[in-house]
């Protein structure tokens, strides 16, 4: 008997080792590309002390909250609300998930509340995330072993079964053996770093948020070329938005938005859900609302209701509003944020 657990035992070290080598490996290795999450997470580290809430989403939030409209309308009711957009683009669900924990580590019991952009969950990837180091690198033990059983769920078709099960499998083996990794080692060889997507000093100066007028300077007028804004295609979008339909989650992901909100709760975070004007519209909320899986509450996602942040002439694409509208969207979603926490969700 002890000598058939000597084959078993030398196949665990063996994958304990190989564990221990690609950790070592990972904590070395330079940031994922294009650094998004990593300059963000960095100077949050940096400047712990300055901040009690962490503003978190894709893009539409990054673009479209700014702490320097946000906190002081807020502190009005709750006096310690000191705010850093964590915001990324392209931020979904599993990612997001991630970039959460890691921030709340980071920041510890500093942190207090959170002003979260709900998500889907949906396995399908971004076209242009997919198969890139970024993409690769949130797959780790949690987050993989959560987007693998999403792509299993019966409530998505087929066609997500046999595209996204074999990428997040694959992604997942890719992330847990650093396979793949041979650009960022060498990057490390060379002593090269790569371009920060945020410089510091924008963060100094918006607290994590910066306008893409700002990122791009007169660039971003040439709306066809940058972002290929169809406005045929969005105002049919925002017709559809504003005919109310309902677009429930699946079970997998209805399970993960609870236990997300759940772990929010367990680490003491006053979690306050934002959904941002875009013409994709996060049409799953009104069944998280009336399941009261939403408790605090401020969308933003109806044509009918803000028709200026939809119009044309707000818009930089689909998903963001220019400067000027998106100060105005920040002046009520403080307001909005302010009422929910002072009310304690009531």
């Amino acid at each position: 008997m002890q000598r058939s657990l000597r084959p078993a035992g030398l196949v665990l070290l063996a994958l304990a080792t190989y564990l221990a080598i690609t950790s070592a490996v990972r904590a070395v290795l330079p940031p994922t590309e294009e650094s998004e999450t990593h300059d963000k997470l960095a100077y949050l580290a940096d400047h712990r002390d300055d901040f009690t809430a962490l503003i978190l989403g894709s893009s539409a939030m990054f673009r479209g909250l700014d702490p320097r409209v946000v906190d002081p309308i807020v502190r009005e009711h709750v006096p310690d609300f000191r705010s850093f957009n964590l915001g990324v683009r392209g931020l979904r669900g599993y990612e997001g998930d991630r970039l959460l924990r890691e921030a709340v580590a980071t920041m510890g019991p500093q942190l207090r509340y959170l002003v979260l952009e709900p998500n889907d969950w949906s396995p399908v990837v971004n076209p242009w995330m997919r198969g890139t180091r970024r993409d690769r690198d949130w797959h780790d033990l949690l987050q993989g072993s959560r987007v693998i059983a999403a792509s299993l769920d019966p409530a998505y078709d087929a066609g997500v079964r046999e595209t996204w099960l074999p990428y997040h499998v694959e992604s997942f083996f890719h992330r847990l053996g650093n396979y793949g990794e041979r650009d960022r080692l060498w990057e490390l060889v060379r002593g090269v770093t790569p371009e920060p997507y945020v410089t510091e000093e924008q963060l100094d100066r918006g607290r994590g948020y910066v306008s893409i007028e700002e990122s791009l300077g007169e660039r971003w007028r040439d709306r066809v070329d940058l972002f290929l804004f169809d406005t045929a295609q969005y105002e049919a979008d925002v017709r559809s938005l504003a005919s109310g339909e309902v677009v429930p989650l699946a079970p997998t992901a209805l399970h993960y938005h609870r236990a997300q909100l759940a772990w929010c709760e367990a680490h003491g975070l006053e979690v306050v859900h934002v959904v941002p004007p875009f013409a994709s519209g996060a049409r799953f909320v009104a069944p998280l609302v009336e399941g009261g899986d939403a408790p605090r509450l401020a969308a933003f996602n109806d044509p009918v209701r803000f028709p200026r942040f939809y119009a044309i002439e707000a818009r930089i694409d689909e998903e963001h509003l220019q400067a000027g509208p998106a100060k105005e969207f920040s002046r009520l979603a403080a307001e909005r944020i302010a009422d929910l926490l002072s009310e304690g969700g009531e």
